[in-house]
């Protein structure tokens, strides 16, 4: 950091002496801090067992790591086999380390004190002992100290150092977990973090039919269109919209889910509580069979209600849009839902920067395709007499999610019904429903917070917005932590081992990187390769899902594409683009490239159309009608080609002052 900030190197510039200690000293830095200062800089080596330092030495830039030098006064050191038997120069050890630096032990630990001080064979002085560092050195014909890295894994970050071992057995002790492997990661940036990857048990609904969406944890489960469940996915496991201001579950608890849709919010109760009874209202027959579906497959205590919630009984007309099915409902209008749809798109758009932009009539293309809709005659009940049916004594969470309807729902509670919900969370998608919500849960008692979802104008001029809406009664006791891993019916989730993790270890020890596969890499005499685990960053690609290599020119340059938009190592023919993680913005990205470096007009509707690697190039072979997807590839490979050498050139040229 210091290096790379202009008023730090000035004043870098006036240093005498730079001391460096704490980490294992690359070369490279060395260099970096020599073309900014004529300062003597040396490297201090020692562990806090050792009062802070023991060795020290010049350092000069080189490649790989500093070496530390030779003892401080009043400090021995030794390079030791695991006999204790001295090493001759050049043969590798374990560095040990006596002299009147070494401390006492370790606090309240006798047993990790014994096997880590031990009396000094070499020292005539009573009771002198020895420090295992647990570090690999060795000795060269100059008398100093070579740094190797550690006899274990033991790692160091953000100045702690971690035993991985540590994480990755508190990882194995979940029942959900088969095997766990903890490494040291490098960051883009050079910085040093933690990757867990986690093999869960195997469970029987873990694969599903290929039209079903994969969650990042390995569920499969219905759904309408990938990119909805796409975005949905992030707003609830990822970004947690519906778990704020204080608003948790308590034991066995009761959920009214309005507006369900496919379930997701409903999976998510369940994973923060198992034991959960879940009543969830769907009204629109295609939407209710996948909800149907999931909740068989995932939620033990879950209950489906075909039917809208309002303010009376009754049978009324929604609206569904099967490529958008959150924006259907009784109130959906195809004019304001295009103005909203297009003012989302375009505040999007903007926020991505220049070089995102959507030609108008494009624009109108496609949302004249995913706002396509059908009506549907559906039943419409109230809260009451659903608490009345079902026998309900209280409601711990009332989830409203229904497209300018909120206000209708809860004016279907009667007073007496009233007393018996204790939390409340809905979006809310008009101004004016909003304040008679937020005036009517403070008129029944409760604690009142509104957060921005969304809000922004149309071009029109009309306001677009969407708020999230928190209500709680005051005075309730304290939820428990959700579950823990261990009593939940489902595969594990980096979200919920970050979670569980977070509770039990310093900050520092929670993996930065949760990567779940479907098992380790083995060398031959069945021992785990670390050294084959794959970059975090290919973590991208859904768990158990089968890799088809691309094999045309074309495939294999779409799928170069498709990595540099995604980050992603490498991507098959059939992996989805949204269960990849791909978003509205980066499919607008993905379109800007495929035009710059293959050539391609592709229009985003197309691109939703055709999700995957394999069907994306198909259906522009076709339409050129390139039968093999050879012709003209070697020239968009040999322009890729290039553009990489030079990227490689200008990463290699000598870094100057910044």
């Amino acid at each position: 950091m210091l290096v790379m900030n202009d008023e730090a190197g000035a004043a870098l510039a006036q240093v005498k002496h730079i001391c460096l200690g704490g980490e294992a000293l690359p070369g490279s830095l060395v260099n970096d801090i020599a073309a900014l200062t004529k300062a003597h800089v040396e490297n201090m080596y020692g562990p806090t067992e050792t009062t802070i330092w023991s060795t020290t030495g010049t350092a000069t830039g080189a490649a790989g790591v500093v070496g530390i030098g030779t003892p401080i006064a009043n400090t021995q050191v030794y390079i030791l086999d695991a006999a204790m038997q001295p090493q001759p120069i050049g043969v590798p050890g374990e560095l040990w380390i006596g002299g009147d630096g070494v401390t006492r032990g370790y606090l309240g630990r006798p047993g990790l004190t014994a096997e880590k001080f031990v009396p000094d064979p070499f020292s005539g002085e009573p009771g002198a002992r020895l420090y295992r560092t647990g570090d690999r050195v060795r000795l060269d014909p100059s008398g100093r100290l070579g740094f190797l890295g550690r006899l274990d894994h033991q790692v160091k970050i953000a100045g702690h150092r971690i035993e991985p071992g540590e994480v990755e057995a508190l990882l194995r002790q979940l029942p959900g977990v088969a095997e766990a492997v903890v490494v040291l990661h490098r960051e883009d940036s050079g910085a040093p973090a933690l990757a867990a990857y986690v093999v869960p048990e195997r469970w029987a609904r873990d694969d599903g039919p290929e039209d079903t969406f994969r969650l990042p944890d390995g569920r499969r489960i219905a759904h309408l269109g990938a990119f909805q469940t796409s975005v949905a996915v992030r707003e609830l496991f990822e970004d947690d919209w519906y778990w704020k201001f204080g608003l948790e579950l308590p034991e066995d608890p009761c959920v009214f889910d309005v507006g369900a849709n496919i379930g997701l919010f409903t999976l998510q109760v369940v994973d923060r509580r198992p034991d959960a009874r879940v009543v969830c209202f769907e009204p629109l027959p295609p939407t209710f069979a996948a909800l149907e579906r999931n909740l068989e497959a995932w939620v033990p205590n879950g209950r489906a209600v075909k039917a809208g919630v309002g303010e009376r009984a009754g049978e009324v007309t929604f609206t569904f849009y099967p490529q958008m099915s959150g924006l259907s409902g009784r109130y959906a209008d195809p004019e304001t839902d295009r103005l909203s749809a297009r003012a989302i798109i375009e505040s999007g758009l903007e926020d991505a920067g220049s070089g995102a932009a959507v030609a108008q009539e494009e624009l109108d293309r496609f949302l004249d395709v995913e706002l396509e809709s059908e009506e549907f005659s559906c039943r419409l009940t109230t809260l009451s007499a659903v608490i009345d049916e079902l026998g309900v004594e209280r409601i711990d969470l009332l989830k409203i999610d229904v497209e300018r309807a909120e206000l209708d729902v809860l004016r279907g509670l009667r007073d007496d019904h009233w007393p018996r919900v204790d939390q409340v969370v809905a979006e809310v998608d008009t101004r004016e429903n909003l304040e008679l919500i937020v005036a009517l849960l403070g008129e029944r008692g409760f604690e009142v917070r509104v957060e921005d979802f969304f809000d922004t104008r149309a071009r029109d001029g009309s306001e677009v917005l969407v708020k999230m809406l928190y209500a709680r009664r005051p005075g309730l006791p304290p939820a428990p932590p959700p579950a823990p891993l261990s009593t939940r019916r489902r595969p594990v989730t980096a979200t919920a081992l970050r979670g569980y993790l977070a509770e039990r270890l310093a900050a520092a020890m929670v993996p930065s990187h949760f990567v779940l596969l479907d098992e380790l890499p083995r060398t031959p005499n069945g021992k785990i390769d670390r050294r084959a685990l794959p970059s975090p960053r290919d973590a991208a690609a859904p768990r158990g899902q089968r890799y088809v290599a691309p094999q045309l020119d074309s495939e294999r340059a779409m799928a170069k594409v498709w990595q540099e938009v995604l980050g992603a190592e490498r991507i098959g023919l059939d992996e989805n683009f949204f269960e990849l993680g791909g978003t509205s913005l980066l499919l607008v990205q993905l379109r800007s490239r495929i035009q710059q470096q293959l050539g391609y007009e592709v229009a985003l509707v197309d691109l939703f159309r055709y999700p995957t690697v394999g069907s994306l190039d198909r259906f522009l072979r076709e339409r050129q009608g390139t039968a093999e997807g050879d012709k003209g590839f070697e020239r968009v490979d040999d322009r890729m080609e290039k553009k990489r050498q030079a990227l490689d050139r200008r990463r290699q040229r000598p870094r100057g002052r910044r």
